[in-house]
């Protein structure tokens, strides 16, 4: 189950998605920088999301620390009737990827599901889903529907840091490879992010790289983790398009992401 309340994983499902998110001369530079926690505004994330959206439908492949394993897929979305989420509203039966949701709230929006891997049925990854929502003309909301590529789910598949000592050596560095999708002409963002020496501000150091399977992340990429700092590491990629109905902007996302810890060594 994924704890929706950690603050720092959420920071960086929302960092990749506004990674990914950047055309190629608008992207993050390959440098250390102080950051502080996103919230759970997909829409300023989200750039090039049309102002005047009205809400998201989305769906999140969570990888597990053990290679080529999804540990839970979700659903989330919500649909309201002034721009920016203000004033969330039910629009009727939610579609993401192929499998349809009800509106189920839970601390931010107002559908929310989840889908074990060895669920019956949970959201395409890998080939074309069909998006939308069926409209609630009560509120206003219009009926719409879409379909849009969602890219395999991503797994790290070397070095190994599954393990609860994992180390980066700060001295050489650590070429990661993962399962690549050709069809995937977004990129791949790659994160890590500090954990210790709380409150914030903390660092991160991030990156987008072609999704070709594997990127070398240098010592000079390192420089200003110190040894002995824990963090985290991770590797996400995405598809996104927006839908216009009635006059209404939503954003339609796919996202999968790889976490793990680990700490930092000379």
């Amino acid at each position: 189950m994924i704890n929706r309340s950690n603050s720092i994983t959420l920071s960086l499902i929302l960092s990749i998605i506004a990674l990914l998110s950047c055309s190629d001369t608008e992207k993050n530079p390959a440098a250390v920088r102080d950051v502080k926690l996103g919230s759970l505004d997909f829409v300023d994330l989200l750039l090039g999301t049309p102002p005047e959206s009205y809400g998201h439908v989305s769906v999140t492949a969570h990888g597990s620390a053990s290679k080529n394993v999804v540990s839970v897929y979700s659903v989330d979305g919500a649909i309201s009737t002034l721009p920016k989420y203000k004033n969330q509203v039910y629009g009727g039966i939610m579609t993401a990827a192929d499998v349809n949701v009800d509106a189920n709230p839970d601390d931010y929006f107002d559908y929310y599901a989840q889908f074990g891997p060895d669920a019956p049925s949970h959201p395409t990854f890998g080939g074309n889903g069909v998006f939308g929502i069926a409209g609630n003309t009560a509120n206003a909301v219009p009926a719409w529907t879409t379909t849009m590529y969602v890219p395999h789910a991503i797994f790290l598949l070397t070095p190994e840091l599954s393990t609860t000592n994992a180390t980066i050596s700060k001295s050489t560095g650590l070429t990661l490879s993962w399962n690549a999708d050709p069809n995937n002409t977004l990129g791949v963002g790659i994160e890590i992010i500090q954990t210790t020496d709380m409150p914030l501000p903390y660092h991160v150091w991030n990156t987008i790289e072609t999704d070709d399977g594997e990127y070398t992340i240098t010592p000079s990429d390192l420089a200003a983790f110190e040894p002995g700092e824990t963090c985290y590491i991770g590797i996400g990629r995405m598809n996104f398009k927006f839908v216009e109905a009635d006059n209404k902007d939503y954003t339609v996302y796919a996202l999968s992401y790889t976490m793990n810890a680990a700490t930092f060594v000379p």
